[in-house]
């Protein structure tokens, strides 16, 4: 994996929590990397706001063009009759285009949420050292669908390793895919409130499991923890704006 790769990867949270901590060490004493994630960070919200000028000029460009002004005959010839139809069809292709550009995402929170899920929660990246290593056997019992297990496991480690936030995550997604959103809910609330994590994705994963559960007022709060994730540009930032566009929330 190049430099880049893993700049991407770490600015989406892609990165397994071994990566991330070897990344963020190399940060600390690499000041051509940290001005390369700089850059990479301001380049790519250049590239947003430059694609969203462009859409808006266009759209304004299409509303200001002038019309031209046809002298009114009775439209007694096909030829006539030909020419209004096409100007109709102008208008309405005008219309359309602005309609479709400008609707907010047609895709549901269930679709949004699950489709993350699946592709964040379901295979996971292993890599094994030369000593045993309980986080990793987890992830490895998740990756062969022995969700049961990996449950147990990453429960025990919560115990005797509380404030790890490694093991708030798999725990976290361990009792997420054994539906126990309850207990999934509380350890990424945890550890959404580590401090000093420079990649958490705490707040993004509660939302996305309170949204899953959608008990009274899970939709409230999940809102409020995603208008805090974009705020904040948190873990699943540009995810969360998706969810907020879909307004039903």
């Amino acid at each position: 994996m190049n430099e880049l790769e893993t700049i991407e990867n770490y600015v989406n949270g892609l990165l397994s929590p071994d990566e991330r901590a070897r990344f963020e060490a190399e940060l600390l004493h690499n000041s051509a990397l940290a001005e390369s994630l700089a850059f990479y960070m301001m380049t790519q919200q250049v590239a947003r706001q430059q694609a969203l000028d462009k859409r808006r000029a266009e759209l304004a460009a299409l509303r200001t063009k002038p019309a031209s002004s046809p002298e009114i005959r009775p439209l007694w010839g096909t030829a006539e009759r030909f020419r209004w139809l096409g100007i109709a069809a102008s208008v309405v292709l005008v219309s359309l285009i602005g309609y479709y550009a400008l609707r907010p995402s047609t895709d549901t929170l269930a679709e949004l949420t699950t489709a993350y899920t699946n592709d964040h929660f379901s295979q996971l990246s292993v890599t094994m050292s030369g000593e045993t290593d309980g986080i990793q056997q987890g992830i490895a019992l998740l990756n062969e669908g022995k969700t049961a297990e990996a449950d147990s496991l990453f429960e025990n480690l919560v115990r005797t390793q509380p404030d790890r936030d490694d093991v708030l995550t798999y725990a976290g997604i361990a009792a997420f895919r054994q539906k126990q959103y309850d207990r999934a809910i509380d350890r990424f609330h945890r550890l959404g409130q580590l401090p000093g994590l420079y990649a958490n994705p705490g707040l993004y994963y509660e939302a996305l499991t309170r949204l899953r559960r959608n008990v009274p007022n899970d939709k409230s709060r999940a809102k409020i923890l995603l208008q805090q994730v974009v705020r904040q540009n948190l873990v699943g930032a540009k995810e969360a704006k998706k969810l907020l566009a879909t307004n039903t929330l």
